[in-house]
């Protein structure tokens, strides 16, 4: 824990010196992104409210936790929105067995979406041995196999991967908790050559994915071990080397393109790594793809997933509507901007958002994204099918067949991918994909794909996919993150959601599941 405060030490030093220093120097890039992260974090607050205190799974009225959770976190992370934090926390307390997994048979639980829940836990200031009457640290425990992987208990696919295992170290470092070695191992063990961590664990071929290697680095930081801290250098080292001329960072596989999904966990890994000058970077391509006061009041602090999505909704000027993909982006992008990670972020402090411009909050016209869901409660019978964004590239294990329908907008090309992959960090890490087309000036989820036979969800942030990029096989159980988010909780209704969630993911990674684009 020793190297992982230096690093933070040193990184808030550099970015203090010179308090109103000229634009361009680190105190004014510094003012800048926190400006930038309180204006997501009142986004945030706004679509959390418009839609009932929790985000639906595009298109249909299942409650998508993983991504709530990423935004949760996202709000503690700029400091905003205490009340609306605390009213989606309820929310998933008195769903908790969907999004966990026991709603689906009383054996059922989900790595991911536990350790991504216990972070939540204690972001909000509570017990996580005593969260909604279940003790999550206890149930990271008993997930934990011989090997070292936080796998799934279940009847379906285990879609544990390296985001669910980056959070689980996470929550359990966050806990104060001993950090079992052969934990720790496992995710040494995910290593590719080139200084990455491959997503899925249990692929012979090792392809780093930048959304993963993000979480782990975070959480290799944060353990005392001299072999995870040379890990986790060599993982900055190859997130550095992913940084473009503007300051992004492409997903994993059918996410290459700069976004702010990746950019988002990159830009958290270099702040708990140390590293200033490569996070002030990324922070300049994230404030970049940032709706300012032209934007309508409802879209005002969004951050769009990348530069065609961005486009699209300028063009589209008073018309112009936030989705899905906006909201996994935003929560992702949050935490690089904010400066924050999961192992202090707090809600304590927070207070209600400000989009910046004049007229303040309080005077925006409601939301013109999805209404909130008005439908049933859940049933938990079985596992239904679910609808969820696709994500980055997944191949089906063999276990179980899927049916797989892939449906766009005219206005858009492409698959979404847990860029908030995770968790849901995200899950982390089902996305949507959003580009523009002939002007369009509405901008809205565009692809989904229903199973017909659906699983639980693995943990990971929820993230987003690029545009353009072909439509993705999906394993039978998705969950994230924007790429992967592979967070990936359970819907409102009970159904599993599609890898990737907060937070990409990744991975919990809906920030998480996937590109951490949200994990769980």
């Amino acid at each position: 824990m020793s190297a992982r405060i230096t690093a933070l030490a040193g990184l808030v030093g550099a970015f203090m010196l010179a308090l109103g220093g000229a634009a361009g120097t680190p105190s004014a890039v510094a003012s800048e992104s926190s400006d930038a992260a309180a204006h997501a974090g009142a986004f945030l607050e706004r679509e959390l409210a418009a839609g009932g205190h929790v985000f639906d799974y595009p298109g249909t009225d299942q409650a998508d936790f993983g991504v709530t959770i990423d935004a949760v976190l996202a709000l503690a992370a700029t400091g905003t929105g205490p009340a609306e934090a605390s009213a989606a926390t309820r929310q998933l307390e008195t769903h908790l067995d969907d999004y966990l997994g026991p709603a689906f048979g009383t054996t059922e639980l989900y790595a991911g979406p536990v350790a991504k829940t216990a972070l939540l836990a204690m972001t909000m200031g509570q017990d996580p041995r005593g969260f909604a009457g279940r003790d999550l640290l206890s149930d990271l425990a008993d997930l934990q196999t011989s090997g070292g992987r936080y796998a799934d208990r279940t009847a379906y696919t285990d879609t544990s991967n390296t985001f669910t295992q980056g959070l689980a170290l996470a929550a359990l470092v966050r806990a104060g908790e001993q950090v079992p070695s052969v934990g720790v191992e496992f995710l040494l063990d995910q290593r590719c050559t080139d200084g990455g961590f491959k997503l899925f664990v249990e692929s012979d071929e090792c392809t780093s994915d930048p959304d993963a290697t993000a979480l782990a680095v975070v959480a290799l930081l944060a353990v005392d071990d001299a072999a995870a801290e040379s890990a986790a250098q060599a993982g900055l080292d190859f997130l550095v080397d992913r940084l473009d001329a503007d300051g992004g960072i492409g997903g994993g596989v059918g996410a290459e393109s700069a976004n702010t999904n990746s950019t988002g966990l990159a830009a958290m890994a270099f702040t708990a790594g140390g590293r200033a000058a490569e996070r002030e970077r990324a922070d300049g391509f994230l404030t970049s793809m940032q709706l300012d006061c032209t934007a309508p009041a409802a879209a005002r602090g969004a951050i769009a997933y990348d530069a065609d999505a961005h486009a699209a909704l300028v063009a589209a000027g008073a018309g112009a509507q936030v989705s899905d993909q906006e909201r996994r982006a935003t929560s992702q992008a949050a935490f690089g901007l904010a400066g924050a990670d999961l192992l202090t972020v707090s809600i304590e402090g927070a207070t209600p958002g400000s989009d910046g411009c004049s007229g303040g909050p309080g005077t925006s016209p409601p939301p013109t994204s999805t209404p909130p869901n008005t439908s049933s409660p859940p049933s938990t019978s079985a596992p239904p099918a679910s609808t969820t964004t696709v994500t980055t590239t997944v191949t089906a294990p063999p276990a179980r067949a899927v049916t797989v329908t892939v449906t766009e907008n005219a206005a858009v090309e492409g698959s979404g991918g847990d860029n908030a992959r995770s968790d849901d960090a995200g899950d982390e890490a089902s996305s949507d994909d959003l580009s523009a087309a002939g002007g369009a000036a509405s901008v809205s989820a565009t692809a989904s794909t229903s199973a017909t036979s659906a699983a639980p969800a693995s943990g990971a942030m929820s993230t987003i996919a690029p545009t353009g990029a072909a439509a993705p096989a999906a394993t039978a159980s998705t969950g994230g993150a924007g790429q992967p988010n592979p967070l990936s909780p359970r819907g409102r209704h009970g159904a599993a959601r599609s890898r990737g969630s907060g937070i990409h993911p990744h991975p919990g990674k809906d920030l998480t599941c996937a590109r951490p684009h949200s994990a769980g």
